[in-house]
C-alpha cells in the first residue's frame, strides 16, 4: 500500500497517548565534555555497570556504555548535586519537546490522526512546544462530558521537567571507547508532578473509550519511590492498571500498546512486566531494553544478538507466551521485528513497519513528516544488512516466502522489515518513538 493511502487512513484514526512529557536539553559529546573528566574518572567509569546516576562518574559510565554498544539508553538522576553540576558545566546546544508521549503526540498529529494527549506534568513551557495542529487535543472532564482542548490551553502553573540528551556520532572516540553507531544517552530527571493518575478523567473513561480507536501508554519508568503526598510508585501503578481494565471493559476492540523504556530498578521493572503489560495488546521495546528484562522473566541469558535474527525471534516468542500478550515488537538498528499470536493480520503490522521506517528516515534527515518527504523516503533502499538478516531468518525458518513478503505464519506470526538508514542523522533522540508510534497507528488505521 502506498504512502498516500496510509496517510488518508490515518486521518480517520483517533489515538490516545499518555503519560510522559518533558523538555529535552541537548548537548554533544565533544572536546568540552571530555574536558570535564580525568583519565582516572574514565578508569573508574569503565569498571562499573550503568546504574542510577548519583555522580559524574555514573554519568560517564552511561555514556561510554552506550558508545561501546552503539545503542541508546536512559537512566534516572538521583542526586540534586549531579543535576546542579550538569547545569553548570555542560554546554546546551538546543531544547525540544521530549518524553515518549510528548514526541509521539506531535508526530501523530502531524500525520493527521486525532491525537488525545494526557499527562500530569503539562507546564506552560512544555505546552508551547507542542505543534499548533487542531487535531492535537488534551482531555478535560466537564460536568456534561468529555471536553477536548489544545494543550496550550490546558497547562498548569508547575515547574518544567527537563532531561539531558547527550548525543554522539558513529566512530567518535571518548577515553579509548569508539562509538559503534550514531546514538545518545539520556540522563532523566525525577519529577514529583509526574505520575500515572488521570484525576477527574477517571469519571469519564467510558466517554474517552467511545472516542478513541487505540492507545499508547508510556512513562512507567519515571515513577518515583515516594511522592510528597506519601504515595508510592505502587499506588500509581495500581491507578494505571485500573485505567487499562476500565478501557478494555468498555471495548476489547481498543488496542493498547505499552511503550517500554530502560528501567534500572528491578522491583518496578518486574511489576510493570508482570502486572501492566499483560493487560495490553502489544509490547514495544528496543534491543537494549530487551536485554534488561530477560533475566527478570527467565527466558534467556544475556541479550539476543541482533545479527542472529532467528535467536531474536525465539526470544520474542517466549516473551509473548510469558507475558500473555498479543504481540511484541522490537526495533534494532538494521531491522524491525514483530512476533504475535492471535493479534491482528500480520500484513497490517508489515505495512505499519514499512511506513515507520520511512518516517524514521525522514525525521533522521531533519525533514518534517510531510506527504512529499515521506514519498521521497519510499524511494530509499533498505539496509543491505537488514536484508541479509531477513534472508538468514528465512533460511532458519525454511520459509523463503519471508524474503519477499516479510511475513512468516506458523503458530506465531513473525514480521521482519529491514530498516532504512540515514547516513548522517540530524537527530537521534525520539527515532524509536517515531518507529513504535507510527507503525502502531498505521496497523490500527488499516485493520
Amino acid at each position: 500500500m502506498q504512502t498516500e493511502e496510509k496517510i488518508r487512513k490515518l486521518k480517520d484514526l483517533s489515538i490516545f497517548v499518555g503519560y510522559n512529557t518533558n523538555i529535552d536539553v541537548i548537548t554533544h559529546i565533544d572536546k568540552d565534555f571530555r574536558n570535564l573528566f580525568t583519565e582516572k574518572d574514565a578508569e573508574r567509569a569503565k569498571e562499573q555497570d550503568p546504574k542510577l546516576l548519583g555522580d559524574k562518574i555514573d554519568l560517564l559510565t552511561g555514556v561510554l556504555d552506550c558508545m561501546e554498544k552503539g545503542q541508546g539508553n536512559e537512566i534516572q538522576i538521583i542526586s540534586q548535586g549531579l543535576k546542579n553540576w550538569m547545569s553548570e558545566n555542560m554546554k546546551e546546544v538546543g531544547k525540544r519537546l521530549g518524553g515518549q508521549a510528548g514526541i509521539m503526540s506531535n508526530i501523530l498529529s502531524d500525520l493527521g490522526c486525532e491525537t488525545i494527549l494526557y499527562t500530569t506534568n503539562l507546564s506552560k513551557e512544555q505546552a508551547f512546544l507542542f505543534g499548533k495542529n487542531k487535531n492535537l487535543k488534551f482531555p478535560i472532564a466537564g460536568n456534561t462530558g468529555l471536553r477536548l482542548e489544545h494543550p496550550q490551553k490546558c497547562y498548569r502553573e508547575i515547574p518544567t521537567k527537563k532531561n539531558w540528551i547527550l548525543e554522539f556520532s558513529e566512530g567518535q572516540e571518548l577515553f579509548g571507547v569508539r562509538a559503534r553507531e550514531n546514538s545518545r544517552f539520556i540522563a532523566s530527571s525525577p519529577y514529583r508532578h509526574e505520575n500515572l493518575e488521570i484525576g477527574e478523567l477517571e469519571e469519564r473513561v467510558e466517554d474517552l473509550a467511545e472516542r478513541v480507536d487505540c492507545m499508547i501508554l508510556a512513562g512507567y519508568h519515571n515513577l518515583l519511590e515516594e511522592y510528597p503526598d506519601g504515595t508510592t510508585w505502587r499506588d500509581h501503578l495500581e491507578s494505571s492498571k485500573n485505567f487499562l481494565r476500565t478501557v478494555k471493559g468498555c471495548s476489547q476492540e481498543i488496542k493498547i500498546q505499552i511503550e517500554f523504556s530502560a528501567i534500572h530498578r528491578k522491583e518496578l521493572r518486574r511489576a510493570i512486566l508482570k502486572e501492566v503489560v499483560p493487560l495490553a495488546d502489544v509490547f514495544s521495546l528496543d534491543q537494549n531494553e530487551l536485554g534488561l528484562i530477560q533475566n527478570d522473566l527467565n527466558i534467556s541469558e544475556g541479550s539476543p544478538d541482533p545479527e542472529k535474527p532467528y535467536e531474536m525471534s525465539e526470544v520474542l516468542k517466549k516473551l509473548v507466551e510469558e507475558l500473555g500478550i498479543g504481540g511484541v515488537n522490537v526495533h534494532t538498528h538494521h531491522y524491525y521485528m514483530s512476533v504475535s499470536r492471535n493479534y491482528i493480520d500480520p500484513m497490517y503490522i508489515k505495512e505499519g513497519f514499512e511506513f515507520a521506517r520511512d518516517a524514521a528516515w525522514t525525521r533522521a534527515s531533519g525533514r518534517k513528516l510531510s506527504h512529499e518527504n515521506l514519498e521521497k523516503a519510499e524511494d530509499v533502499e533498505p539496509s543491505e544488512k537488514g536484508k541479509e538478516y531477513r534472508r538468514s531468518l528465512a533460511d532458519s525458518l525454511q520459509d523463503q516466502k519471508l524474503v519477499a513478503t516479510g511475513v512468516h505464519r506458523d503458530g506465531f506470526d513473525i514480521v521482519m522489515v529491514p530498516n532504512k538508514l540515514y547516513k548522517d542523522p540530524q537527530l537521534t533522540v525520539g527515532l524509536g518513538d517515531v518507529i513504535s508510534s507510527t507503525s502502531f497507528a498505521v496497523e490500527n488505521a488499516l485493520r
